[in-house]
């Protein structure tokens, strides 16, 4: 991750930079403004219960199918 940005919820800004780590909760509308003359980037993570299950499910199939 490089630069800082904001994330805004609702009527909440919240900044963040290199390093940080932003959780939201499912379901919270959110969007990402980078308001800095220098360039943003990130790395996102979205993994939701059914999401888990079911990459646990294919391993599961994919290690019995190695037996």
């Amino acid at each position: 991750m490089t630069g800082s940005a904001k994330v805004v919820t609702g009527e909440q800004r919240h900044e963040f930079t290199a390093g940080d780590l932003v959780f939201l909760k499912p379901e919270i509308e959110h969007y990402l403004v980078n308001d800095n003359d220098e360039d943003f980037a990130y790395y996102a993570i979205w993994w939701d219960r059914a999401m888990s299950d079911e990459f646990v499910a294919h391993e599961i199939d994919r290690a019995e199918s190695h037996d």
